[in-house]
């Protein structure tokens, strides 16, 4: 189970999108999500569900309680997120209770960052053509502590942290190109990609980590952004680049 026991991710992903939920049969036993893994006790509505053997790829995250043969029951909070148009529009998004917003640019990112919405809310960015997201997001309880599901990695971003880091890089940053580093990033990485692909991606410029032996400052601020994790370095491509993001919140409508 994914979501901390309180919230469904797809509840809230519902509500947030406006979707009435879906209607099924009632069962006489009790069962779970084979979805979200929420508990659907005995007499509550079930949705059947049946993924493609051809083309569903996640059958790893599915509760097996759930899941009998090739079909099995969904609640219904998930079974209107599973539509192809639903899916199609939420690929990169951030779903509170209340309302549903874009994360397609780092713009969009950068507001997301910076003021997230109130919580509980499930962020979600594909990293493949079409994924099945929402239903397998955490839920971020405390704006402090955000929870990105970026296809199949859940990544966590401890806000404060981040924040500091982001001063922490452009510090580093300035204090190399004093020393004579020819810098051509507002940060002292190789490379802070938002697919995570590029090989520099969260790797100290070696240029610059020679140049810290001559400035304790400089060492220290390296030092520093070692610790950080992953969500924290991914979050980082989305506010220190080159061309500064004006943050921008762009409201997601299906």
């Amino acid at each position: 189970m994914t979501h901390d026991g309180r919230y469904s991710p797809s509840a809230v992903a519902r509500a947030g999108l406006g979707l009435p939920p879906a209607s099924g049969a009632s069962r006489t036993s009790a069962s779970t999500c084979m979805a979200c893994g929420t508990a659907i006790p005995a007499g509550d509505t079930v949705v059947e569900w049946a993924p493609s053997h051809s083309t569903f790829t996640d059958w790893q995250y599915l509760v097996r309680d759930g899941y009998r043969g090739s079909s099995g029951g969904v609640c219904r909070d998930c079974a209107p997120l599973l539509k192809n148009r639903v899916m199609q529009r939420t690929q990169k998004c951030v779903i509170s209770r209340d309302d549903a917003w874009s994360l397609a640019k780092d713009a969009n990112r950068a507001w997301f960052l910076r003021t997230p919405p109130k919580p509980p809310f499930v962020a979600v960015i594909s990293d493949a053509m079409k994924q099945h997201l929402l239903w397998r997001a955490a839920v971020t309880i405390d704006s402090d502590l955000i929870f990105v599901q970026l296809g199949r990695s859940t990544l966590r971003i401890d806000r404060p942290r981040l924040f500091e880091a982001e001063a922490c890089c452009i510090r580093a940053a300035e204090i190399a190109s004093t020393l004579g580093v020819a810098v051509h990033a507002r940060h002292p990485f190789l490379a802070l990609d938002r697919e995570r692909s590029d090989p520099g991606h969260g790797v100290l410029n070696p240029t610059i980590v020679t140049a810290s032996a001559h400035s304790v400052e400089l060492a220290d601020r390296l030092d520093a952004l070692l610790q950080l994790g992953e969500g924290e370095l991914w979050a980082l491509s989305a506010l220190v680049k080159v061309k500064i993001e004006v943050p921008l919140a762009e409201p997601l409508t299906l």
